[in-house]
């Protein structure tokens, strides 16, 4: 199939807009600009770099700039947030000592320290980021070696050994492969084969030209092909080969559909001035002057003279006489069925052309009152909306209610949607329907006799809701937000001013290095957002230059604990924020009240609960005695009864509710009494809020650093070991609570959440 328009413009916004719902476009093999491709300007940057040594050899790391030019590009695909992380872990255990980024220049090195950086990381988080940057170190690894070879063997590098070497050691090849080729049954897979394929066609068109480069210039140095590429200012043709793709909508203009046949065409856009376009051509040049002198058409005077003169009717005949011809052209490219739109509004009206195919073809366009009779809208002529419609039809033919009719039409339906799903379209198969597939699993998501791993964060997320915790540590979040962001910076900022002793004017110049790392413009806003982190290491520098103690930074505390069964389990009270109701994940299920369940199987009361506590404190502070020294792993040691105080630094603007009993300040007190520590303080540090008063220090809750006291001095309850029970047990079991609350108007799992109208999906 292919649709026809008037202009290149008007083919490039009907392809925009039939991607953008779904329908595969035939491929087009237009002119490249290399440089300016991502794929293949990655591979044409790394040689480069390798030509010029800015890699360095065994014996020393690559240049900090052309190492994050390579990690970021498409070979790699390496993110700021990546690399941040990255080298936060390799500084928990590696104390760089020459710059932030000496260990992570460490691992680039060599493939060893990069394969056995993936060793060590193999069970954590950054596994998959450790697994691309031991590729990043083979690609170094291969670059270095071309070079080196050619210098033993005193010979010009060859640029496509060297390309090659990158190409081979990226293993991008499969992995793109695997992309291009994977099923379309989502906008979002259809994109990610599509750019596959370019990355791929690119790749080609980069190898084809190195190998006419060489032919062309035999014994030149490969350095000056990649200058040639690098001075491009034009794209250039390919004679590269093209891969097979599956057929598509094809979407040109009438000179580029010229000589080639489809079974269905559609010519759009067929709208008074837009075709036929009757604006007289060459105005400024006239250049269709010099044609007609040249092959002696030009008119002549009353006294036997050529003359230039043009007549405007005639001129305009002509014009009109071209666009018919190309629209002739565009009809004739239809073999079975051929389409003929346009629009008809308060701005659009239909062309003669189209007046005319109507009139030869038989059809009406006019009805009894001589206007034009628009056609009836359509339905959503994309895959998911014929899926939907399919849905609709096949439920309609299955109630009580039905007609023959909608029964009839039911099936017909259902046997389109089979045929759909075998061809692997998702949203066909019943499986997938929202309301009709079962659990996946009942089993708990802790087993019989294991620890519950909770960290102290997690604590107070759980206790608002153990759904919306569950979605976002399994992948259910929206990725990393500017938030997010300008809180790790200010949390690595805040770590490196401790351990390197920044203050002042030193602290505030490593925050201007690291500015750039958030992206913000050069705008009005973008001023604003860069002056709001300021003012937060404003108060970083404030708080740090009032305490005079001693202090470890980034420390993971590790515990066991086991923890009694809380006796009161009802989930009105269990809700820190004063959640309104509660309802499980899995169809309205309640926890039992009588019994907390662990693993799967009731837990009596007064049976210990397993508990590891693991997370990382932003800030502990010695009130006396010395600090142990810190472990080789990051583990907070045991301690000797030293008085300390727990700071964490919040980058936000919002209040806890009741600081007092802070669930994660709550938890880092019982961890750190576990280890032998004497807590004398806890404090959550607003670094983004704007404290009251002259104080340029930042807004510390609760006053005075404490907590409620646990046990309660009236009651005798520890609230604070029944938080972090009722915490545990709710994140243990085979079912999940979600909690309503205050909360609830931000959260981004609305639609997957029983407690809001818009998470109780069914089919009818």
């Amino acid at each position: 199939m292919a649709v026809i328009v008037r202009s290149a413009g008007t083919a490039r916004a009907v392809s925009r807009e039939l991607r953008h719902h779904g329908v595969p476009l035939a491929s087009t093999t237009p002119a490249v600009l290399l440089r300016a491709e991502p794929a293949a300007a990655a591979i044409i940057n790394a040689c480069r770099a390798a030509l010029a040594g800015t890699f360095g050899d065994a014996g020393s790391p690559p240049e900090w700039s052309t190492a994050f030019e390579l990690l970021t590009s498409p070979l790699i695909g390496l993110t700021n947030l990546d690399l941040r992380r990255l080298r936060r872990r390799l500084r928990a255990d590696r104390p760089a000592e020459a710059g932030r980024d000496e260990n992570l220049l460490g691992v680039l090195a060599t493939p060893d320290a990069a394969t056995a950086l993936v060793r060590e990381l193999a069970d954590e988080p950054l596994a998959e980021q450790a697994k691309r940057l031991e590729r990043a170190a083979h690609v170094v690894a291969a670059l270095r070696g071309v070079v080196e070879a050619a210098r033993e063997e005193e010979r010009l590098v060859d640029a496509e050994a060297l390309m090659w070497a990158a190409w081979q050691a990226s293993e991008c090849a499969e992995a793109w492969r695997a992309t291009a080729l994977a099923p379309r049954t989502t906008r979002t897979a259809a994109l990610m084969a599509e750019a596959a394929e370019q990355d791929l066609d690119v790749v080609t068109v980069l190898f084809k030209r190195a190998e006419v480069w060489a032919e062309r210039h035999p014994g030149a140095a490969a350095g000056d092909f990649f200058s040639e590429l690098a001075a491009e200012v034009l794209p250039s043709d390919t004679v590269a080969p093209q891969g097979i793709r599956p057929a598509g909508v094809a979407v040109l203009t009438p000179a580029a559909a010229a000589g080639a046949q489809w079974e269905v065409v559609v010519v759009a856009g067929v709208e008074r001035d837009v075709w036929p376009d009757l604006r007289l051509r060459d105005g400024l040049t006239h250049a269709g002057l010099l044609v007609d002198a040249v092959t002696g058409r030009l008119p002549l005077a009353a006294d036997g003279r050529r003359s230039t003169a043009q007549d405007p009717a005639e001129a305009r005949s002509q014009v009109r006489g071209d666009e018919r011809r190309m629209f002739l052209s565009a009809l004739s490219r239809a073999s079975r069925r051929l389409i003929v739109t346009a629009a008809l509004d308060a701005d659009c009206a239909p062309s003669a052309f189209l007046l005319e195919v109507a009139e030869t073809s038989g059809q009406k366009l006019f009805n009894e009152d001589g206007g034009l009779e628009p056609a009836p809208d359509a339905a959503d002529l994309t895959l998911p909306g014929l899926v939907g419609e399919l849905r609709a039809a096949a439920v309609t033919g299955r109630l009580e209610g039905a007609d023959a009719g909608e029964r009839a039409r039911g099936r017909q339906a259902e046997q389109l949607l089979a045929v759909l799903a075998c061809d692997g379209v998702s949203a066909a198969d019943p499986a997938n329907w929202a309301g009709l597939g079962q659990p996946t699993s009942a089993a708990p998501l802790v087993g019989s006799g294991q620890e519950i791993r909770i960290s102290p964060s997690d604590v107070e997320a759980i206790s608002k809701c153990p759904l919306k915790w569950f979605f976002q540590r399994n992948g259910g979040g929206t990725g990393t937000s500017d938030a997010q962001r300008v809180g790790m910076l200010v949390h690595g900022l805040a770590e490196r001013a401790e351990r390197e002793g920044l203050r002042g004017e030193a602290l505030r110049q490593a925050l201007e290095d690291a500015l750039p790392e958030l992206g913000y413009p050069d705008t009005w806003l973008g001023n604003i957002e860069r002056q709001r982190v300021r003012d937060m290491i404003g108060r970083l520098d404030a708080y740090l230059g009032s305490v005079t103690g001693p202090a470890l930074v980034e420390q993971t505390v590790d515990v066991h604990l086991d923890l009694p069964v809380p006796k009161d389990e009802e989930e009105e009270s269990a809700a820190a924020d004063g959640g309104e109701s509660a309802a499980s994940a899995d169809g309205g299920r309640a926890v039992d009240a009588g019994a907390a369940a662990t693993g799967g199987e009731p837990v009596p009361e007064g049976e210990p609960i397993p508990v590891r506590i693991r997370g990382r404190i932003d800030r502990l502070e010695f009130l006396d005695g010395a600090p142990p020294d810190p472990s080789a792993d990051g583990v907070l040691p045991a301690g000797q009864g030293q008085r300390v105080r727990v700071i964490d630094f919040k980058t936000g603007s919002g209040k806890p509710d009741m600081p007092k009993r802070n669930a994660q300040l709550a938890t880092y007190r019982m961890a750190l009494a576990a280890l032998g520590y004497q807590v004398d303080g806890t404090g959550l540090a607003f670094l983004g809020m704007k404290p009251r008063g002259t104080d340029p220090g930042p807004k510390i809750l609760p006053d005075g650093m404490v907590l409620e006291s646990s046990p309660d001095p009236e009651t005798g309850k520890e609230w604070d070991v029944k938080l972090l029970a009722r915490a545990a047990l709710d994140v243990s079991g085979a079912s999940l609570m979600a909690r309503s609350g205050g909360h609830c108007q931000w959260c981004s799992f609305k639609a997957s959440c029983p407690v809001n109208p818009e998470g109780r999906r069914t089919v009818a």
